[in-house]
């Protein structure tokens, strides 16, 4: 079992609501290395075995959790050498991937499993056209996705400050897990930005009750 499921499993135990502090402690708990990044009296970024992770508060109190399993920088001239090969790189990383969460111990209380089309925007109506792919430096939907952070070994940085609350999906697999959201997708926010396999934990902004607090 690798981290990310590990932790996945220990922070769909704490819901609801999900906290900033509940999953920082959880992290701590199983041996990651915090990042420095302390925001309101909690640890926000922590690593551990080439997974990097990142726990966000929105102004509503809402708590997102998203891991960087894998990433894919620029080059030097900022630019991909060829960015659809990198793209599809990612999507077989994240189909190697799903199947670590289909065999977890939460798999049977996942609801509502779908896969966005490649080039699809993760937020209704604002999608590119079904089969194109996103267009560099084009962002979703403001307040849409997950998958903020420099990924594996970088604990967040300027990738989540840059790309706060902004997600671009080439490809994506969504659930529902007891009012919460599970996002693991292949997340490009910008043309400075890394393109990289995400999974995020979030609240379900249409499930009933208090939305986890920071």
């Amino acid at each position: 079992m690798t981290p990310v499921i590990a932790m996945l499993e220990d922070l769909g135990a704490l819901a609801p609501p999900l906290t900033a502090g509940g999953a920082a402690a959880r992290f701590e708990a199983r041996g990651w290395t915090p990042g420095g990044r302390v925001r309101d009296g909690v640890e926000t970024s922590w690593d551990a075995d080439g997974a990097g992770a990142w726990i966000r508060t929105s102004g509503a109190g809402t708590v997102a959790v998203s891991f960087a399993v894998w990433i894919r920088d620029a080059d030097e001239s900022g630019c991909f050498d060829d960015l659809e090969a990198v793209y599809e790189e990612g999507e077989r990383v994240l189909a190697g991937f799903l199947p670590e969460i289909e065999r977890s111990s939460f798999a049977g209380r996942l609801d509502g499993a779908g896969r966005t089309p490649e080039g699809e925007k993760a937020a209704e109506g604002e999608g590119t056209r079904q089969g194109e792919r996103p267009r560099q430096g084009e962002r979703a939907a403001e307040g849409e996705g997950s998958g903020q952070g420099e990924g594996p070994g970088g604990g967040g940085g300027a990738a989540e400050d840059e790309a706060e609350g902004d997600g671009e999906f080439v490809a994506r697999e969504r659930w529902t897990l007891d009012g919460l959201v599970l996002t693991a997708g292949v997340v490009h926010h910008d043309t400075d930005l890394p393109v990289m396999v995400v999974v995020t934990l979030e609240a379900d902004p249409a499930a009933p009750g208090p939305a986890g607090g920071g």
